[in-house]
C-alpha cells in the first residue's frame, strides 16, 4: 500500500507485519495497540498518529515525520528510527533499540541526535531505549 491514504484511519490492534507503507498518510490515525514487525514506514507522514503500545520490531522508519505522535509504551528493536521529533512528540515508556540519526525540533532549534545524544533525548522524555551504530 504505497502511498496509501490513511488520514485519521482507524488501525488498533491491526496486523500490519512486513506491510509497505512507504510514503503513506498515517497523519491522526490511531495505531494503539497495532503490530508494525518488519514493517517498511519510511517517507510516511505519522504527524500526529497514535502509536501507544505499538510493536514495531525490526520496522523502517526512514525520513518519517513524527512530530507530535503518542509512541507511549511501543516496543522498538534494531528498528531503523532516522525520524523528525518534537517537544509534543511523547516517548514515555518506549522500550527497545534504535538506530538513528533522528532530527529533534524544538526551541533549541532543528537539530540531528545520533548515538549517545539521541539516547539520552528520548531516555529524558521517559524512553528506555538504546541507540545503535550502524
Amino acid at each position: 500500500m504505497p502511498g496509501a491514504d490513511l488520514y485519521r484511519a482507524h488501525l488498533e490492534a491491526a496486523v500490519l507485519d512486513e506491510a509497505d507503507l512507504t510514503g503513506a498518510s498515517l497523519v491522526k490515525a490511531e495505531l494503539d495497540g497495532a503490530s508494525l514487525r518488519g514493517a517498511r514506514l519510511d517517507g510516511a507522514d505519522f504527524g500526529s498518529v497514535e502509536m501507544y503500545d505499538v510493536d514495531a520490531r525490526e520496522a523502517s522508519l526512514d525520513a518519517v515525520d513524527l512530530r507530535g505522535a503518542d509512541l507511549s509504551d511501543a516496543s522498538v528493536a534494531q528498528t531503523f528510527m532516522q525520524v523528525v521529533l518534537d517537544d509534543r512528540t511523547v516517548v514515555d515508556g518506549l522500550t527497545g533499540t534504535v538506530f538513528g540519526p533522528a532530527v529533534v525540533v524544538d526551541a533549541e532549534g532543528r537539530r540531528e541526535l545520533s548515538g549517545a545524544d539521541l539516547e539520552s533525548w528520548l531516555n529524558s522524555k521517559g524512553a528506555k531505549v538504546r541507540v545503535l551504530s550502524s
